[in-house]
């Protein structure tokens, strides 16, 4: 997962308790990861890894950065991307957080994608993946078969929504699926969305906005309305985050940069919430 700054954590059972060079890196089920080390930090590896193994998706959303595409994989196309992935990640130790998206994860072929999945747990990576909310709700029973009946194949599971209303946020929560962070883009989600999902009990994971693929047309053509949710990301709204102790939120390292966080959380909080690049 793209975790890069976390708020606020509960304790829960830890996933994965070993070094990745001199950092000990200890991971909950909950998808909180604490890293320690002294001196230095000189990982071996990388603590986590977003693997892309489709661009094709029906949603075919304005914003979306990877251009993604309404047209399916054919089956030798999942095969190389398997043995593409094998190929990358054969020689890594175990302990690294993978993070599997596209596009539409569903799109892929199931067989090979659950293939992928044990491999994976049996090489001691913990996989996590990013679904549209929509996939979320046609395929929560293989997704929650992933995760509970084949043994932990699959742990976390990042949502990502095109607004934040009741509807949407009860629907998610009646799927029952384990592990959901909802994925925000500041931008195309403002302060209050990022409240309301919290509200709801749910951790967040907020993401920046990138003006590439149809993300450069859509805010070329929105950029008034693009720039104003992100402003609504204020230094007093975002530091009233710290009264939130039973609350989990996270930046990726653009949302970190594009909303200054660095210097907003300037001291001890960043020094000890930044995860790293």
């Amino acid at each position: 997962m793209t975790t890069d700054m976390i708020m606020s954590i509960e304790m829960e059972k830890l996933l994965f308790n070993g070094y990745n060079g001199n950092l000990l890196v200890q991971l909950q089920t909950n998808g909180v990861r604490k890293v320690s080390w002294d001196g230095e930090a000189k990982p071996v590896q990388p603590l986590s890894i977003d693997m892309k193994i489709t661009d094709k998706c029906l949603r075919c959303c304005e914003f979306c950065y990877e251009s993604a595409k309404q047209k399916c994989d054919t089956e030798g196309e999942n095969v190389r991307t398997m043995e593409h992935v094998i190929g990358r990640l054969i020689n890594f130790q175990p302990g690294t957080e993978v993070a599997i998206g596209g596009g539409d994860i569903m799109l892929f072929s199931h067989r090979i994608f659950e293939e992928m999945l044990k491999w994976l747990e049996r090489k001691g990576f913990i996989s996590n993946c990013s679904v549209h909310y929509q996939t979320l709700l046609d395929f929560s029973g293989k997704i929650k078969r992933y995760q509970h009946g084949n043994c932990g194949l699959l742990y976390g599971v990042g949502v990502s929504v095109p607004e934040v209303t009741d509807k949407i946020l009860i629907d998610i929560m009646q799927t029952k699926v384990k592990n959901i962070v909802i994925h925000l883009i500041a931008g195309i989600h403002d302060f209050d969305d990022l409240c309301r999902v919290l509200d709801a009990g749910f951790p967040a994971l907020v993401l920046g906005y990138k003006c590439i693929g149809r993300g450069r047309y859509y805010y070329d053509k929105n950029y008034s309305e693009v720039l104003g949710k992100v402003f609504s990301f204020t230094e007093k709204e975002l530091k009233s985050l710290s009264s939130r102790k039973k609350s989990v939120v996270s930046f990726d390292n653009l949302a970190i940069r594009q909303l200054d966080l660095a210097r907003i959380y300037a001291g001890d909080v960043f020094d000890t919430c930044f995860m790293g690049k």
